[in-house]
């Protein structure tokens, strides 16, 4: 709760809040996914590690392969969200 002392002041909100209210949350898994693939892409990286998984990341990352823009897919499974390693081959220039 604001209290009236924080609201005269003109503090700022993040201030009179509880720290654990601005949590970061992870909007897009598909979209985080190929974020991180165009950034090693430009960097020039040969494999990314992508984290976490689902079921809709696998298939969009098997229709990438299958039309060539990406190599092999190692889908590591540690009992959490899952990982999935990427070998790329150089052909992506913008996705997301």
């Amino acid at each position: 709760r604001l209290s009236e002392r924080h609201l005269q002041r003109g503090s700022d909100f993040r201030e009179a809040c509880p720290p654990n209210v601005f949590n970061m949350v992870r909007i897009s898994v598909l979209r985080d996914c190929l974020n991180g693939i165009c950034n090693a892409e430009k960097r020039g990286k040969r494999q990314v590690q992508v984290r976490p998984n689902s079921k809709v990341v696998i298939k969009f990352l098997q229709v990438m392969q299958k039309h060539g823009y990406i190599g092999d897919l190692e889908i590591i499974d540690d009992h959490r969200a899952g990982k999935v390693v990427v070998d790329l081959v150089g052909r992506i220039n913008k996705c997301g």
